[in-house]
């Protein structure tokens, strides 16, 4: 089946260690891994790296894995209420929704983790809340050149789970932890192909 494990990587995360083999240089049952970490805050960061002159994952840069999404952005303004987000976001099975300003640029990202950790305690009803005080608008962002490997520092880092890339000060879209992990799942199949 597999050579034995040439290394494991280990993530740590509010002393909840994540182990997750790799094989000969190639990550291997990374889905059943990933699903494991639900919150963000236990969101494992795996350096997925196959040493072949044609394929070297974690040098890839982000605008490759944006070119194979959508390019249509899932949006709401910030005058939108958090109940009509909550239910694009559950009739489309999404994660987030871009949330863009009256001149419409970015403004910030809406997820179903921001809405549930910041109105947890809330005693308002969701259709008398707005987006704007909800949305997180603090997230770091990337640049479209930025290698996969830095945006995935850069998650780690802060803790999230979505980085907007910017090129030239404009919002080109949202790489994902999920982003990452279907183009490692996408190049290892690649490699089996091969």
């Amino acid at each position: 089946m597999f050579p034995p494990a040439s290394r494991s990587c280990i993530a740590k995360s509010e002393n909840v260690y994540k182990t997750a083999l790799v094989y000969s240089g190639i990550f291997v049952n990374c889905i059943d891994w990933f699903n494991a970490c639900r919150k963000p805050t236990e969101i494992a960061i795996v350096f997925i790296v196959h040493f072949s002159p044609k394929k070297f994952i974690l040098m890839e840069k982000i605008a490759s894995i944006l070119s194979r999404k959508q390019s249509h952005f899932n949006h709401v303004s910030c005058s939108s209420l958090v109940s009509d987000a909550l239910y694009k976001m559950s009739c489309q099975n999404i994660d987030y929704v871009v949330v863009i300003d009256d001149n419409e640029n970015f403004a910030g990202l809406l997820s179903e983790h921001d809405i549930a950790t910041k109105l947890m305690l809330s005693n308002k009803p969701l259709n008398k809340i707005k987006v704007v005080d909800v949305m997180n608008n603090r997230l770091p962002h990337a640049a479209s050149y930025d290698t996969i490997e830095e945006c995935m520092q850069l998650m780690q880092r802060h803790q999230t789970r979505f980085v907007p890339v910017f090129e030239d000060f404009n919002f080109v879209g949202v790489i994902s932890s999920e982003d990452i992990l279907s183009e490692a799942v996408h190049n290892r199949l690649e490699i089996f192909d091969a």
